[in-house]
């Protein structure tokens, strides 16, 4: 199944999705890095989540019978696509908080609601998502690094 990684692709037009569906894509992640209409996960609030124009693409890429995708959007965002979407949404990579804090990945409230819209969350198998000690080591020595290099 042919997917997107990013709404970035859409250019902020709509009828691009139109494009892509007729090329074959089925799923479009939403964000990897924030979009105009969508916030990420690793990233400072620019929307509160959706904006009006990322609702709309919810709910053109309903219509198309394309997959919603919400891993790497932030909290509220995935919020906001619950409330918009009429079709289950997946998170293709995502973890869980309660494994790891990780921004990317979901709190257990909003893991349920995923499960409870009749979406499904696949893990993503890599250590700083799912290993606390491996990120808190990760994170300290990003630290040292940036604290160790000279400045420019």
């Amino acid at each position: 199944m042919l997917a997107i990684e990013s709404g970035q692709a859409i250019e902020n037009d709509i009828n691009k999705l139109h494009t892509f569906y007729n090329q074959g894509v089925r799923i479009m992640t939403l964000t990897w890095k924030s979009t105009e209409w969508a916030d990420a996960s690793q990233e400072k609030m620019r929307h509160n989540g959706l904006t009006h124009f990322g609702k709309s693409v919810v709910k053109e890429m309903n219509k198309l019978g394309m997959i919603i995708d919400v891993s790497h959007s932030a909290d509220k965002t995935v919020v906001d696509v619950l409330k918009t979407s009429n079709d289950p949404i997946i998170a293709s990579h995502s973890c869980a908080k309660a494994i790891c804090d990780h921004p990317r990945n979901f709190g257990d409230k909003l893991i349920k609601d995923i499960a409870n819209s009749g979406g499904v969350i696949c893990v993503n198998f890599y250590a700083l998502h799912l290993d606390q000690k491996f990120k808190n080591e990760y994170v300290r020595r990003k630290i040292q690094s940036h604290h160790l290099s000279p400045k420019s």
